[in-house]
């Protein structure tokens, strides 16, 4: 999916997109972690993908 982003969106904004979907996954992950002590977690990253892309679509 992210291949076909960067062909949509280009090099400028794949770049913020990626950095934004890897903040939200990062936060979520430590918020899930808190919740979860056995120590597995497993969290897709298209959503934190389209969230991001979302995100900076509506920014520019």
């Amino acid at each position: 999916m992210t291949a076909v982003m960067g062909f949509i969106y280009g090099v400028s904004r794949i770049v913020p997109i990626l950095l934004l979907a890897s903040l939200l996954a990062s936060i979520a992950a430590l918020v899930m972690q808190r919740k979860r002590p056995d120590g597995t977690l497993s969290l897709p990253f298209v959503p934190f993908l389209a969230v991001g892309a979302l995100t900076i679509t509506f920014i520019r």
